[in-house]
C-alpha cells in the first residue's frame, strides 16, 4: 500500500491537528518531530507557521451538532434518514467521500461513521443509510420524524483517489459498485456527472438490500446495469469481460464501490491487461472510529512499515491490492 502522503485536512481550518501537537504530522516534517524541513505535498499553507502562529497547539477539533430528523424510511435493517443540518456544516459535506459521526443520545461512544449520500440546500439537509446491526446502530431502529440526532463533522476522507476524481471533466468513467458500497458512491456518482463526464454504472446487487437500492437508483435517476462482480473464486468472467470490452471504449476514470477485495480484484485485473493508466477512485473501509488519527483503530502498515493512519491520508487505490486482504 502506498501513500500520497497527502493529508485531507492539509490547509484547512482543522489543520494543525492533535497530531502535530503530538510531533506526529502526516505532512510536515517539522510537527513531525525533525528538525528540517521536508515538506512531503504542499498544500497552500504552511502548517508550522501555522502551527507556530496558534502559540504550538493544535486549531479546534471538529465540534458535534444537535439535529432534527425531517424524514426516516426504513428498510428492513438499513434506515434513510434526512437531518437538518447547519448551513455552515452542509455546506462542508459537499465533497465526494463527505461523512459525519451520527448518534442518537448524547455518549460519545456511540459515534458511528455515516457516508453523506446528498446534501440538498433548499431544504438544509443531509441524506444518510444507517445499516442497524451493531451495538451502536441498533437504536437507530427507534427514531422517526422530529427526533434529534447528534452529528461530529465534517470528515472528508470516505474515498481514495479524490486527487484524480477532482481532475476528471469532459470524459468517460465506469463506476462499479457492489451491495453497501454503492451508498458512498452517490456522491462521487453525483460529481462525475457535475463534471460533465459520461458515466457508465454496473451494480452488483448481491445480497444487500434490494429495496434500498432500487430506492436510491429511483432518488437520482441513475441509469445502471445490474452485473455480478465477484464469484466464489474472485472477480466474474462477466465482469472482467465487461471491463475489458468497456476500456475498448476510451474509459479513463473508474470508480470502485465495494470491499478491499473487490478494488484489488479490480486493480490487479488492470494491470493484468495492461490499463494501469486508468484514474483510480474506490471506497475507504478502514475501520473509522474516532476520525482524527488519534485513536489507532485505522492505523495500517504500508510495505515500507510506515504507519498510516486511513482516516485523514489518502491513499493510491493502484496500490491497495499489496495489503492483499481475504
Amino acid at each position: 500500500m502506498r501513500a500520497i502522503t497527502k493529508c485531507i485536512d492539509a490547509g484547512t481550518k482543522y489543520c494543525p491537528c492533535k497530531l502535530a501537537e503530538i510531533g506526529q504530522c502526516i505532512v510536515c516534517s517539522q510537527c513531525g518531530g525533525k528538525q528540517s524541513c521536508s515538506c512531503s505535498n504542499w498544500n497552500g499553507a504552511c502548517i508550522y507557521q501555522e502551527f507556530l502562529n496558534n502559540k504550538m497547539k493544535a486549531k479546534s477539533m471538529r465540534g458535534s451538532y444537535r439535529c432534527k430528523v425531517s424524514t426516516v424510511i426504513p428498510f428492513d435493517d438499513v434506515m434513510f434518514v434526512r437531518a437538518e443540518v447547519p448551513y455552515e456544516l452542509e455546506l462542508e459535506l459537499v465533497s465526494p467521500g463527505s461523512f459525519v459521526f451520527a448518534r442518537i443520545n448524547e455518549n460519545p461512544f456511540f459515534d458511528t461513521p455515516i457516508s453523506v449520500l446528498f446534501t440538498e440546500f433548499s431544504t438544509g439537509t443531509i441524506g444518510l443509510a444507517v445499516i442497524t446491526k451493531g451495538v451502536k446502530t441498533i437504536p437507530f431502529q427507534a427514531l422517526k420524524g422530529g427526533d434529534f440526532l447528534f452529528l461530529r463533522g465534517p470528515y472528508f476522507n470516505g474515498i481514495f483517489g479524490q486527487h484524480d476524481l477532482q481532475r476528471q471533466m469532459n470524459g468517460n468513467a465506469l463506476v462499479l459498485a457492489r451491495g453497501i458500497g454503492f451508498l458512498p458512491s452517490l456522491s462521487v456518482i453525483a460529481a462525475l456527472h457535475h463534471q460533465h463526464n459520461e458515466t457508465k454504472i454496473f451494480l452488483d446487487w448481491s445480497n444487500f438490500n434490494v429495496k434500498l437500492l432500487a430506492f436510491f437508483n429511483d432518488f437520482f435517476e441513475l441509469k445502471s446495469e445490474r452485473l455480478t462482480l465477484l464469484g466464489p473464486s474472485g472477480m466474474t468472467a462477466e465482469a472482467k469481460e465487461m471491463i475489458r470490452n468497456t476500456l475498448e471504449e476510451n474509459i479513463n476514470f473508474i470508480h470502485i464501490g465495494g470491499s478491499d477485495f473487490l478494488v484489488c480484484q479490480v486493480v490487479n485485473f488492470l494491470k493484468e491487461c495492461r490499463y494501469t493508466d486508468i484514474r483510480l477512485s474506490c471506497c475507504n473501509n478502514a475501520k473509522l472510529c474516532c476520525g482524527e488519527g488519534i485513536c489507532g483503530a485505522c492505523t495500517q502498515n504500508d510495505s515500507a512499515q510506515i504507519v498510516r493512519r486511513l482516516c485523514k491520508e489518502q491513499i493510491d487505490p493502484y496500490h491497495m491490492a499489496e495489503r492483499n486482504p481475504q
